[in-house]
């Protein structure tokens, strides 16, 4: 039975969020936040027991309210084992 070795995967999201907390108070804005991901993984599989992957990624938040805002890069790699 053949077996791929190698997969890639690829997402992307876009999302605008709005919090209704804050609005009522005079001097605050509603909260409004718009987050945007995108992550690339890479799943190596030399055996059908062991599996190797490596992930990348990135997210973006920008909010009204900049104490929220932030822009990170994440990374993990990891070894799975069948038994």
């Amino acid at each position: 039975m053949a077996r791929e070795k190698l997969q890639l995967t690829l997402e992307a999201a876009h999302e605008r969020q709005q919090y209704l907390l804050g609005g009522g108070i005079v001097g605050i804005d509603a909260r409004r936040d718009i987050v945007e991901r995108a992550q690339a993984k890479m799943v190596y599989t030399p055996r059908r027991w062991l599996e190797w992957n490596v992930t990348f990624g990135k997210e973006r938040r920008q909010s009204n309210h900049d104490i929220f805002a932030y822009d990170d890069w994440t990374a993990s790699a990891g070894i799975k084992v069948n038994f």
